[in-house]
């Protein structure tokens, strides 16, 4: 694809960024679980988690909600931090953790949402890379996630350093409410590390390949479900961000009640299919497409 040669970014530092992400995984996931235990050990567990933050941020959450209830059995919700700290924040329940996700722990709705919260009288945790950002003083505890900065470029290792604290979060829930093993649980993220490198391995060279067939003039549109929605909103994301190209982003099946109607020659759409509850749905989109 064609870029704007105004907007000097480092393509080499973004690549960077996505070959540090599996060892990153690998690295640092007991660290955090450290982190947590010391951050949460003695406090009573939650109603329901609100997992809140913007952009990539909020992400992260619509990417590791399912986590939460699957491996710790509590309510778990992702929200974009506006729609918290403005609506919803009125009517969560009484007991209800906020984690809030900022990396550079100074997004004001993210921070809006920690200190609305407090004063309802919820319990605010914070996830950043940055110790003194507004999110770190407000929140009752902050856990963070280190990474080596690999220079100016669109990011992707904050977006898995964030996702993974809260997979690991949701791991050490596990333990708490005795639904799951939390050192089997970190094993499995662990095991996530080698199958990113193998990831990045495999589609490096297709990838490169649709890209040098798209162009400026090229709609996009990234699809998929349940967690992997998350994905094809971080794929949107990352293409706005280096490409300036105005990509778009759809869950798996409200994409055959809109963009399907739109789908022709020229629109390259990119399903997110990995195994699990809707390969054979996006299996299905694919034939449509």
């Amino acid at each position: 694809m064609q870029v704007n040669e105004n907007v000097s970014l480092k393509w080499d530092n973004m690549l960077k960024g996505i070959q540090s992400q599996g060892n990153y995984v690998r690295t640092q996931a007991r660290e955090l679980l450290a982190d947590w235990s010391k951050t949460l050990d003695g406090h009573e567990l939650p109603s329901r988690i609100y997992l809140v933050g913007c952009g990539d941020s909020y992400f992260c959450g619509v990417g590791s909600e399912l986590a939460f209830k699957q491996w710790s059995g509590l309510d778990c919700r992702a929200m974009e931090a506006l729609e918290f700290s403005r609506y919803e924040v009125d009517y969560a329940n009484e007991g209800s953790w906020v984690v809030a996700v900022s990396n550079s722990g100074r997004v004001a709705r993210t921070v809006e949402c920690v200190t609305r919260s407090k004063a309802r009288g919820h319990k605010t945790f914070g996830v950043s890379y940055n110790p003194e950002g507004r999110l770190a003083e407000e929140a009752l505890g902050t856990v963070l996630f280190k990474y080596e900065d690999t220079g100016f470029g669109p990011g992707t290792i904050s977006y898995t350093a964030s996702i993974t604290a809260q997979y690991v979060l949701a791991a050490y829930l596990a333990q708490r409410t005795n639904k799951n093993s939390t050192d089997e649980l970190i094993a499995k993220i662990e095991q996530f590390g080698t199958l990113l490198d193998t990831a990045v391995e495999h589609t490096f060279n297709s990838a490169f390949e649709l890209g040098k067939q798209a162009t400026e003039a090229s709609d996009i549109v990234i699809i998929g479900g349940g967690p992997n929605y998350a994905t094809s909103l971080f794929g949107m994301a990352k293409q706005i961000e280096s490409a300036h190209h105005n990509t778009t982003a759809q869950e798996l099946e409200e994409w055959a009640h809109e963009q399907y109607f739109c789908t022709k020659a020229g629109i390259l759409t990119i399903v997110i299919a990995p195994p699990g509850a809707s390969v054979d749905r996006a299996r299905e989109q694919l034939q449509a497409i």
